[in-house]
């Protein structure tokens, strides 16, 4: 599919792909590319929000046909097995029985559910369950930050995550649940004409730094949100999913973080 049935604010696709796109037929390019390149075995979608295409069923079925089934391999040898990365992430809104039991017959690996804002977390959290009971375990989930939230905002949603992990290490000996949390920075796209408005596509809250409670009322600024970027370097981009490493890169409590 391509482009996306929101208009999300701080998304720059509604520019960039404007229509949504319900169903591309990728079948020839896929097979064109095997007989010029071989038989790879990751394949990386950058639908941007596949599940509200009404062609999913026609999607999924596309897929499997290709070979991107559950548990199949490539042709080569050693055979390989194929993976399915949707990389724009999956809309946890979208995520029902209907379609997550058409999605899990692909071997998704990893998982994107985004996380943007603190008021979606029951939505996500029934994401990531509902995912789990279809043997989906690895997730790397995208988290907006350095929009209209806080840094108070984004530790919860990270605490969320650690959680979601404590948890299902306590239930399981193996197979348990690993989620990345892939804070990524909100940058701007506005444009004056053929020019970005913000060169540097950066945005900070603060204006006035002489009167802010920076423990109970902190706003992103340049250094909070370098050391944003800090953190996510112990884990080569994310926060890691093992909980004892997550607590120490973002702290225990909110004061720690």
């Amino acid at each position: 599919s391509r482009g996306c049935v929101n208009k999300c604010a701080w998304c720059g696709v509604p520019q960039i792909e404007p229509t949504f796109v319900p169903y591309i037929d990728i079948k020839p390019v896929i097979r064109s590319l095997r007989q010029k390149h071989g038989d790879k075995p990751y394949l990386k979608l950058m639908d941007n929000n596949v599940l509200a295409s009404p062609r999913l069923e026609q999607i999924v079925s596309d897929l499997e046909e290709l070979g991107y089934g559950r548990d199949c391999f490539t042709e080569t040898r050693p055979p390989r097995l194929r993976i399915v990365d949707f990389n724009q992430g999956l809309d946890a809104s979208h995520l029902d029985e209907r379609r997550m039991k058409l999605i899990s017959k692909l071997n998704i690996r990893p998982m994107r559910i985004a996380f943007d804002r603190a008021s979606e977390k029951k939505e996500y959290i029934r994401a990531v369950k509902l995912a789990e009971s279809y043997g989906v375990t690895d997730f790397s989930n995208y988290m907006l930050y350095n929009w209209k939230d806080s840094p108070r905002d984004l530790y919860e949603r990270l605490v969320v995550n650690i959680r979601l992990n404590e948890e299902s290490r306590k239930t399981k000996e193996k197979n348990f649940v690993a989620i990345y949390s892939y804070p990524m920075r909100f940058a701007p796209i506005e444009k004056e004409g053929s020019k970005l408005v913000n060169r540097k596509r950066d945005v900070f809250r603060v204006e006035d730094t002489g009167n802010i409670n920076w423990l109970d009322d902190a706003s992103w600024t340049q250094r909070f949100v370098r050391n944003i970027e800090i953190m996510k370097g112990a884990a080569h981009g994310a926060i890691s999913p093992t909980p004892d490493l997550a607590w120490r890169t973002i702290g225990k409590s909110y004061e720690e973080f």
